[in-house]
């Protein structure tokens, strides 16, 4: 199937004219990069593959044939693909996020925001209830709404879980409730992150790449590093992601490990 799809897009690049490809990936185990990059370069075709999410470079790319370029959010993946992927820092090019700059032009922050922006995370989703409740609980005291965008993964289980934390002062965001399987049907669109984003005074989140969003719209965000569902001693978030080493001491953004932290710092906040 893919050899019958890799010819047909060969084919669909003009004689005589320049050859190059540049394919935008999440990576993962079941990464087709390998088998892009390796057809494509058979037809002395250049293969530029661009890198979408933070963690790509050190939990989710698979290079068994990495590109002559990659394409990256900034200088940390840089250093991830030549100590982990062994690839010539010199093809690792850092470029940005364009998700980052269309929330920087589109978000028009409110001048007396009041709300609790609540991301959801994809490791613990019963723990991330309890943070959630707490959230709420907080609401009700300051008069302001929770506005919940849970995680895609979590969609399966969100709405049986949401009936005990329902409330006047929460507000569930996204397609949670859509029954198609696939990722991409149920992705959260841009547009969905710009209310809650204008309107929050603080975002909180187990620990994702909405709070370097955050941090940039000038919004102050907690990091809930919380425990995963791994069976071993270290099992927090951070305890499982080089991406986020390098960050916990830089103080972009708040790191909270328990629900009496959370609730002080949410208070305050």
């Amino acid at each position: 199937f893919l050899n019958r799809v890799i010819k047909q897009l060969i084919n669909q690049l003009k004689p005589n004219s320049d050859k190059k490809v540049i394919y935008i990936t999440v990576g993962g185990t079941n990464s087709l990069s390998d088998v892009l990059t390796k057809a494509f370069s058979k037809h002395d075709i250049e293969f530029i593959t661009v890198l979408e999410n933070w963690d790509n470079m050190s939990s989710k790319a698979v290079f068994q044939n990495p590109p002559k370029k990659i394409g990256v959010w900034g200088e940390q993946s840089v250093k991830f693909g030549s100590l982990i992927h062994s690839i010539d820092p010199e093809t690792i090019i850092p470029i940005g996020n364009p998700r980052i700059e269309w929330l920087l032009r589109n978000v028009n922050k409110s001048p007396s925001p009041r709300n609790i922006f609540f991301g959801g995370g994809s490791v613990n989703l019963e723990l991330e209830m309890v943070y959630l409740a707490s959230a709420i609980k907080i609401a009700k005291n300051t008069g302001s709404i929770v506005e919940y965008l849970p995680h895609p993964k979590s969609y399966k289980h969100i709405e049986k879980l949401i009936k005990d934390v329902s409330s006047e002062n929460l507000k569930v965001l996204g397609n949670y409730t859509n029954k198609i399987e696939t990722d991409s049907a149920n992705l959260p669109k841009l547009d969905i992150y710009i209310d809650p984003f204008e309107n929050c005074k603080v975002l909180t989140s187990p620990l994702s790449t909405m709070h370097l969003e955050a941090s940039l719209l000038g919004i102050p965000s907690i990091a809930l590093d919380i425990s995963t569902k791994i069976n071993l001693p270290d099992n927090k978030i951070s305890d499982r992601h080089d991406h986020i080493h390098d960050i916990r001491d830089t103080e972009v953004f708040y790191f909270i490990e328990n629900v009496e932290e959370y609730e002080k710092l949410l208070k305050s906040l």
